[in-house]
């Protein structure tokens, strides 16, 4: 089960721990795309792993464990969070 946490905290039982970001910005229409690597540990067995992402749209989103790849993941969007 997912902790539960107040809208501007993210919960504690999956600490991110490294971030690889690369941005492309268009000026013209005062946009961004971009991809994210995020490494985390996670402290305590979760069902859902919850970011910070107001205003931005997530086209994909994939887990990576070793040995497993898995794609096929819900993004739900509560409190202007990308869970």
């Amino acid at each position: 089960m997912a902790e539960v946490c107040m809208p501007d905290l993210l919960p504690a039982n999956v600490v991110p721990r490294h971030y690889d970001l690369s941005i492309t910005p268009d000026l013209k229409e005062f946009v961004f795309s971009g991809t994210v690597r995020i490494d985390v540990d996670v402290v305590t067995s979760t069902d859902s792993i919850e970011l910070h992402g107001l205003d931005v749209i997530i086209n994909s989103a994939q887990v990576t464990l070793p040995g497993i790849t898995h794609t096929q993941w819900v993004l739900a969007q509560r409190y202007g969070k990308i869970q």
